[in-house]
């Protein structure tokens, strides 16, 4: 792992995205077995769907946040990697830039949602998950995905 990536990502924050992440696909993984297996046996579990996509939300914005901080999104160098290295960087910097304002509306729009339902506390119709949290988790990692994106341009020496 490079030096840069380790002094700006310690990791304990590190191992907790990815516990925290990882609980959430468990639990998702493990509420649709028991789904699955009740159904067969004629036990339904109320509320499966609604546990697997709160799970989901989790485990989600974990990866987000993660794979950003740590420089993992998925990217193509197909031409980048055959431009001359002033080219590239320029090329790089924009893809940040890009990237830092997609999550920043992604932040927006998701903060507005948020922020225009909180007064009426919606929560799931069967077993009654909260969505507030589950928004504030969104939003909080769009704004946390925009940051890490934003400094990763300005920074970027490739």
């Amino acid at each position: 792992m490079m030096q840069d990536q380790q002094t700006a990502n310690p990791s304990w924050i590190r191992t907790g995205l990815i516990a925290i992440g990882g609980a959430g696909l468990l639990l998702a993984m493990f509420t649709d077995t028991i789904a699955v297996t009740g159904r067969h046996l004629g036990l339904p579990l109320v509320g499966a769907i609604e546990i697997v996509r709160a799970s989901a939300c989790v485990a989600a914005c974990c990866a987000i946040v993660l794979a950003t901080a740590m420089k993992n999104h998925a990217s193509v160098h197909f031409l980048t990697d055959r431009m001359p290295k002033r080219y590239s960087d320029i090329c790089a910097r924009l893809s940040g830039a890009v990237s830092t304002l997609f999550f920043v509306a992604l932040f927006v729009a998701s903060s507005w949602l948020f922020l225009e339902t909180l007064p009426t506390f919606e929560q799931t119709e069967v077993i009654g998950i909260p969505y507030p949290p589950l928004r504030f988790l969104a939003s909080a990692s769009a704004l946390l995905s925009a940051i890490f994106f934003a400094v990763q341009a300005v920074r970027r020496s490739k």
